[in-house]
């Protein structure tokens, strides 16, 4: 019994969960009321607000969980990963590749004003910016790693990659909201083809040349 409860009071917030996001997305936060999540996730208010009390606690949760799945794409670059250019591939590939499902890009429309909203509010900017700071934690590790092993370059600045890798997830979230033709695996495949040829270690040679190279073998 406890475990089908649990089960279902985990369902019952990931329902209000993808409600707000939906409201988000058409109508902003500014303008989204407490009934117009219920109405949506058709619920009634009590069953609302025994699990958020408010539009900010439903925003929070939305980011901690954001959070929590970056977390797991990085964790799982760096178990699968042979190498740290084979580990930054697999991360990136897992971020930009989210992109392709329909409600991730609902929920990229709901980052975007969030961090609008964050400007104002200082509680959400204390989230935005942690849920920020730890992402850019987690490249700055796996680019001093990867340095350490002489796989990355030791002329990158750990600080200034871990920025321009989240300006790129970045900007294409915020690309796709304004033009949603945009070739997401064409994307990609540059992204990863130019960084990652960047940051290889110096000696070690190009993608491409060692693919010439396996092509001749």
């Amino acid at each position: 019994m406890p475990k089908v409860e649990e089960s279902h009071k985990e369902a019952r917030r990931e329902q209000i969960l993808i409600a707000s996001l939906e409201c988000f997305a058409e109508q902003g936060i500014h303008k989204t009321t407490m009934q117009d999540i219920c109405k949506k996730s058709n619920l009634s208010a009590g069953a609302v607000y025994s699990y958020f009390k408010s539009k900010d606690e439903i925003i929070e949760s939305i980011a901690k969980i954001g959070q929590q799945q970056s977390d797991e794409r990085f964790m799982s670059a760096n178990t699968t990963g042979k190498d740290y250019l084979e580990k930054f591939r697999i991360a990136l590939s897992a971020f930009l590749d989210s992109l392709h499902d329909p409600f991730r890009r609902t929920c990229t429309r709901m980052d975007i004003m969030v961090l609008s909203e964050s400007f104002s509010n200082e509680k959400l900017n204390k989230l935005f910016s942690a849920n920020y700071n730890a992402v850019l934690g987690n490249i700055k590790k796996m680019m001093l790693e990867g340095q350490k092993e002489k796989i990355i370059s030791s002329k990158l600045d750990a600080d200034a990659l871990a920025q321009i890798l989240f300006g790129v997830v970045q900007s294409l979230s915020i690309q796709l909201n304004i033009n949603p033709k945009i070739d997401i695996n064409a994307y990609k495949e540059t992204v990863i083809e130019v960084l990652l040829d960047g940051m290889r270690a110096e000696g070690k040679g190009s993608s491409r040349n060692e693919n010439k190279v396996n092509e001749v073998l």
